[in-house]
């Protein structure tokens, strides 16, 4: 099984973008059209491969806190 994790985009360079993850920014490769500054990404080997919306977002983060809690 594959994991993606979700990244806000801080800046786009081309076919390349640098994703904020948690405060941790990486490059990564855009595997994804119309990629912006502030565009929520899923991110699984160094590859945006979706888009996804604020709600989603929020949701994935929500998720992601309590796996590292131990909660889920």
């Amino acid at each position: 099984m594959c994991w993606a994790i979700p990244g806000k985009v801080v800046e786009v360079k081309g076919f390349l973008a640098k994703v904020d993850f948690e405060g941790s920014v990486k490059e990564v490769i855009l595997a994804v059209d119309g990629v912006k500054e502030g565009d929520i990404v899923m991110v699984h080997a160094g590859v945006a491969i979706t888009k996804m919306s604020e709600e989603e977002w929020e949701e994935e983060q929500r998720f992601l806190r309590e796996l590292l809690e131990g909660r889920s």
